[in-house]
């Protein structure tokens, strides 16, 4: 995280970053020694980090550094994401590149733009894959110079979105399919789960929320909802993270067969728990709270596997590694500090609160509102300071909320993985569906 933030603020030059690591190299093999000082070793893998953090993020500025030249110009496009209605517009994803392009010093000829199409009926039509040619201007973002205004600038530049376009009816044509990436593939299934939902009945608030606790689709979320669950403390259970992926993680341990003590078995079972978990996160968007989940119940598989505890700190380390490695903006990314400071504050404050109220020693059902609180204002205190810097606000209800949300949660999200397991039986969806129902008006 260090070498990322001094590759943000200041650029460092190859030589002095391979310099770097090869005294770092040449120390952690002095520190694998014997005889070698202990702290030699962790001073050599600090710094080899160090550098990691520094040349991730010097690569990912020189390949976001060329901003678009704002002329109209040819090009083609495919769109990556389910395009979303937006007044008179569709607004898409969309990876696009110049036709015929020149590289040219600065000037940006490809990367991942926002395009709005007029709203059409060939507009309504197109999904993640569809290919498109336009001629139009692509512009970089840009602030308009207010005070105090929104950072969209940065905004969009850590979310590696480069620019923008407007496409009127008689600026684009479809060209056809692409063949679909894993994310596609996923945002397809998330469309069909989304549409499942609708057949079932589910409509306007409710149909918003239930796809958003269970399939993290929030393009039509009432911004009055949500602000509800923020004011009341409640947000984090819009937001797919670690609840919603364990409650999945547990019903699969439990649903699925090849039981027993044959390691051949066990590790089947869990090739397969990994396998489904990770579906579901692709289908989930790979949002950073998703990914989080996912590197740590692998993990957690791993360590079945091996019969060995994972502790919770280094497997949580481990994910932010593995995370900032591929993307290293994401640690400039809210969804992404606000998600590891609530895990991190968990294991760090959790178990000291634990022991001081004696949970241990209360019954079952006062242990289990304990551990509710304690959770929940862990969580809070951890990201109490991101909340303060970013949005100005803190929700009070929070111990109350989440007294009654989280437990409905929980059981939506697992009444919700057997309404998905009862789809090629209508009549046990349909009766499935009915409690579901209840759960989601109360929420």
């Amino acid at each position: 995280m260090l070498g990322i933030v001094i590759g943000w603020y200041c650029s460092m030059d190859m030589l002095h970053l391979l310099l770097l690591s090869l005294l770092s190299s040449v120390a952690l093999l002095f520190g694998l020694h014997r005889s070698a000082p202990r702290a030699l070793f962790g001073v050599a893998v600090s710094l080899l980090m160090l550098v990691a953090g520094i040349y991730v993020e010097e690569r990912q500025e020189l390949e976001k550094g060329a901003v678009w030249d704002g002329e109209k110009s040819l090009y083609n496009a495919r769109i990556v994401e389910t395009p979303v209605v937006r007044g008179a517009t569709v607004r898409a994803l969309a990876s696009v590149s110049l036709c015929d392009s020149m590289a040219r010093p600065g000037i940006r000829d490809h990367g991942d733009v926002y395009l709005y199409f007029a709203r059409t009926v060939e507009a309504g039509r197109l999904v993640a894959g569809s290919e498109v040619q336009f001629r139009a201007k692509v512009s970089p973002f840009v602030n308009a110079g207010n005070p105090a205004e929104f950072d969209s600038e940065r905004y969009y530049y850590i979310k590696g979105v480069s620019g923008t376009a407007y496409l009127g009816p008689d600026a684009w044509e479809y060209v056809g399919e692409s063949n679909l990436t894993l994310l596609m593939h996923g945002m397809r299934v998330r469309d069909a789960v989304v549409g499942m939902y609708n057949r079932l009945g589910f409509d306007s608030d409710a149909l918003a929320l239930l796809s958003a606790l269970t399939v993290g689709e929030k393009r039509d979320f009432p911004k009055e909802l949500k602000e509800s669950y923020s004011i009341a403390g409640a947000s984090h259970i819009l937001a797919l993270s670690g609840m919603h992926l364990g409650v999945f993680y547990m019903l699969l341990v439990v649903l699925l067969p090849l039981r027993g003590r044959n390691r051949i078995l066990l590790l089947v079972r869990e090739l397969l728990v990994v396998a489904l978990l990770w579906s579901f996160a692709f289908v989930a968007g790979l949002s950073p709270s998703v990914v989080r989940a996912a590197i740590l119940f692998t993990l957690i598989s791993v360590g079945r596997c091996l019969s060995q505890d994972t502790s919770g700190i280094s497997s949580l380390s481990f994910a932010a590694i593995v995370m900032l490695l591929f993307n290293p903006h994401l640690l400039f990314d809210v969804s992404f500090q606000l998600s590891f400071a609530a895990v991190l504050s968990i294991l760090l404050l959790a178990p000291p609160m634990q022991r001081l109220l004696r949970t241990d020693e209360r019954g079952r059902c006062v242990r289990y509102l304990l551990n509710l609180i304690i959770l929940s204002v862990a969580a809070q205190l951890g990201t109490l300071p991101f909340v303060w810097y970013y949005f100005g606000v803190f929700p009070l209800f929070f111990i109350l909320t989440n007294l009654l949300v989280v437990p409905l949660a929980f059981l939506l999200m697992s009444l919700a993985v057997l309404v998905w397991l009862a789809a090629p039986i209508p009549a046990l969806q349909q009766l499935i569906a009915w409690p579901l129902g209840i759960v989601v008006d109360i929420m």
